[in-house]
């Protein structure tokens, strides 16, 4: 029988009494195999050597969340639909709130023994799909979950005729809710890695929180509410004008946040100072977008005050359509002027079949 050995490249053959020996070169494939299985099991190793302190873990997070920076930071919030409250009657917005991308990725610093990982396992040029897991060391858990990236964008026509953007490689087009061009187009590298980042964050925000106590996660986004409160207790007016600034350097100005609150700036009380807050990490982070957050959130009120809001919009959307200028009428073509040669051509046509027809009456007459 054959009896393939290998120790340190030296591949060794022995069969029928004879011994072969042969020194095979390590591929790089080998040597990176090699790598990563010994980081994973140092990994494991100094996980079992140095356990988690859960009531450690807790401490830590309460002082993240004591300071304002990182409150501020800390929570999103964002409309997810509307539900008719069972006291008013009235239609009201309904928000999912939770901790933000930011909190976890400082929960699982502190928690520990934790291995997060991204690998692409499929790309071509229209769509990329990457596997991120989170792994938990001292449990031997892990949960994972499937990312895919489009490399397609769409952008909105530019200019008086709504001219497609320049520059881009053009793969379709639709009209939006506003009756407006909207292009399909080839994402460049740079938008590429943008929207994966923020899936990827997204993912791992969603698959880290499992590993992590929950009821020490409720009492951090108390604890998050309450720095937020005395921060605006102190001086509101300080607070409500940093949070203005935030929200013009991602572009949402003074006016759109006016019509998201439904009142002066000015009247902004603390309790809408926390949820601005959240829904300016929401857009920062790249979970919604503020034209989304606007769509979900959509009147609110009574049904007549909705009615009325309705009609609003309505007589605005009418009132655009008419500022569009009409279709120019179809120009009539003006009828073909007949050249000097085609007039005697035709005419030459109508003496020969003159001629013709004489004889052919004569003849009739005499039968």
């Amino acid at each position: 029988m054959d009896q393939n050995k290998q120790e340190k490249g030296l591949v060794k053959r022995e069969e029928f009494g004879a011994l072969q020996a042969e020194r095979a070169p390590e591929t790089a494939s080998t040597a990176v195999a090699a790598r990563e299985q010994a980081a994973i099991q140092a990994m494991y190793v100094m996980a079992e050597r140095h356990p988690r302190n859960v009531d450690q873990f807790r401490v830590r997070i309460l002082k993240d969340c004591q300071r304002p920076g990182f409150a501020g930071v800390a929570r999103f919030r964002r409309p997810v639909g509307k539900s008719k409250s069972p006291v008013t009657g009235e239609w009201e917005n309904v928000y999912a709130e939770g901790p933000s991308i930011r909190f976890i990725e400082a929960a699982l610093q502190h928690w520990g023994n934790v291995f997060p990982s991204v690998t692409t396992v499929y790309d071509d040029e229209d769509l990329r799909i990457c596997r991120a897991t989170v792994t938990d060391l001292e449990r031997n858990i892990t949960w994972g979950s499937e990312v895919q990236i489009p490399k397609r964008v769409e952008k909105r026509g530019f200019g008086r005729n709504q001219d497609p953007p320049k520059g881009r490689e053009i793969l379709g087009q639709r009209l939006n809710s506003d009756g407006e061009k909207t292009y399909l187009v080839a994402a460049t590298d740079d938008e590429i890695i943008v929207r994966q980042n923020a899936l990827l964050s997204k993912t791992i925000r969603t698959l880290g929180q499992r590993l992590l106590p929950q009821d020490i996660i409720e009492e951090a986004m108390a604890a998050i509410l309450k720095t937020q409160a005395d921060a605006d207790k102190k001086d509101p007016d300080t607070g409500r004008r940093k949070l203005i600034d935030a929200f013009a350097a991602i572009g949402i100005t003074p006016d759109m946040l006016l019509e998201y609150l439904g009142h002066p700036l000015e009247q902004t009380t603390p309790k809408e100072l926390g949820e601005l807050r959240a829904v300016y990490t929401s857009v920062q982070q790249g979970d919604l977008s503020w034209g989304e957050i606007m769509d979900e959130r959509g009147p609110s009120g009574s049904a007549d005050e909705q009615e009325q809001k309705m009609a609003e919009q309505l007589a605005k959307l009418r009132a655009k359509e008419a500022k569009k200028p009409e279709p120019k009428a179809e120009e009539k073509q003006p009828e073909p002027t007949e050249s000097d040669e085609d007039r005697k051509e035709r005419e030459q046509l109508e003496k020969r079949k003159a001629e013709y027809e004489k004889p052919q009456a004569k003849r009739q007459l005499r039968l």
